[in-house]
């Protein structure tokens, strides 16, 4: 199944991958538009982190929603994005799940790197963007 971004509904739909073997395509809150190919998600992800396997869509939804965007410390063409489970009432003891990313900034398109449930940000990377919360009145 493929996010298809260009649905013309405002949300991404599911729908079967062609040749090109990506399963997901999604629009981050940069214009960036990453995809995850099928032997990511089932060689690297699903494999290495099975809790993930049911989370596809919780994927899609921390690229295009994501709470924090931060950039490696190390290579400066990889990005972490952040979006808490809401598994739990408390965000303290709740989850991330973390999507790592590779980004190409001329042609504003990346890839999906690995993905799994963390319960903190990773340390020395610089945060480029974080999601604004709005009090209600």
């Amino acid at each position: 199944m493929t996010w298809d971004i260009d649905s013309g509904r405002g949300r991404p739909q599911l729908h079967k991958a062609g040749d090109d073997k990506d399963i997901l395509r999604a629009r981050d809150p940069e214009g960036f538009e990453i995809r995850l190919y099928l032997n990511t998600w089932e060689k690297r992800i699903t494999r290495g982190h099975p809790d993930m396997a049911d989370k596809l869509e919780l994927v899609a939804k921390t690229i295009e929603q994501p709470e924090i965007i931060q950039q490696s410390g190390q290579e400066a063409t990889t990005f972490c994005y952040y979006r808490l489970t809401g598994r739990t009432i408390f965000k303290r003891d709740d989850l991330y799940v973390l999507v790592v990313v590779h980004r190409d900034d001329a042609g504003k398109t990346g890839f999906v790197k690995t993905a799994h449930l963390t319960p903190r940000l990773r340390a020395g990377g610089n945060i480029i963007w974080f999601k604004a919360y709005r009090k209600s009145n």
